[in-house]
């Protein structure tokens, strides 16, 4: 039988936290690098068409998930393809940064079976004119 050692138990829960901070951390770069190396993958024209209808859906007023940017780019130049669609996530990443759009805390389904109606964030514009 262990006995308890209050400054040990405490030391152990700190030694814990500190790992699930940095192995955390390390899932964030991991998912960074994910999402650059899809950016660098996209087309350039289909990457800046998809910011424009970002920032139109963003000054909208109107929740909007990257599927909408989708679809509405899909709408407006149906032409505009690119090899990953994952680069939607790379396109929300930089208007989220430049303060363009913030998430709304919630979560809706996406309409598409072929990714089995996954939760998808829903963003609105933060306000901001340029």
């Amino acid at each position: 039988m262990r006995c308890s050692n209050p400054d040990r138990d405490q030391l152990e829960l700190t030694f814990e936290k500190r790992i699930r901070r940095e192995q955390a951390r390390m899932a964030g770069r991991a998912q960074e690098r994910a999402v650059d190396q899809v950016e660098n993958g996209a087309r350039q024209s289909w990457m800046a068409a998809a910011h424009r209808v970002g920032l139109y859906l963003a000054r909208s007023g109107e929740a909007f998930t990257s599927a909408d940017v989708r679809d509405r780019l899909g709408q407006l130049r149906p032409e505009l393809t690119t090899r990953d669609e994952r680069a939607l996530g790379a396109v929300m990443r930089r208007l989220a940064k430049a303060g363009e759009i913030r998430p709304t805390g919630q979560y809706v389904a996406s309409g598409r079976a072929r990714n089995h109606h996954r939760p998808m964030r829903e963003w609105r514009g933060s306000g901001r004119r340029q």
